[in-house]
């Protein structure tokens, strides 16, 4: 799933988030075929084709018919499946250090992939190259301090 960065399928809808330009939101009705996108474009784009292909290639998460959120589900998966949810995080991260002008989305990331440390450290070298670009560019946040406690392992700074 290279730009796509998950796809969710609950009934007979597919939600998806495409990392393009921004990221977008992906809603598809596979009853009718429609799908909605949060692109300028919007309608059946090519992000809409692009989690098309994902879902046809198997590449989805099946969530009950009554989802609150595609991504609360996204992220209820990723606390069970460790590996799919460093992945999505380090996509997210990536996307959003190149998108958020304000650093607050890639701040809230960088919290969320914290708690998914647990001794990989081929995880934690990668999350620390994408750490120094936002460090460069939000040096003077004070959540750059508490990540880089955290992520470094010093307890200084690291309550919320």
């Amino acid at each position: 799933m290279a730009r796509v960065s998950w796809v969710v399928k609950s009934g007979k809808r597919l939600y998806g988030r495409v990392l393009g330009t921004y990221a977008y939101l992906v809603v598809i009705d596979l009853g009718t075929g429609q799908g909605m996108c949060t692109c300028p474009r919007g309608g059946n784009c090519k992000h809409v084709m692009a989690v098309l292909w994902e879902y046809e290639r198997g590449n989805y998460i099946e969530a009950d018919a009554n989802l609150i959120t595609a991504e609360a589900e996204v992220w209820r998966f990723a606390a069970e499946n460790r590996e799919f949810g460093k992945e999505i995080i380090l996509r997210e991260i990536g996307h959003a250090l190149k998108t958020d002008e304000s650093g607050s989305r890639v701040g809230e990331l960088f919290l969320k992939a914290l708690e998914m440390l647990d001794g990989d450290e081929t995880f934690r070298l990668r999350l620390s190259m994408l750490f120094e670009e936002f460090e460069r560019i939000f040096y003077d946040h004070a959540i750059t301090g508490i990540i880089a406690s955290r992520l470094r392992g010093s307890p200084e700074g690291s309550s919320p």
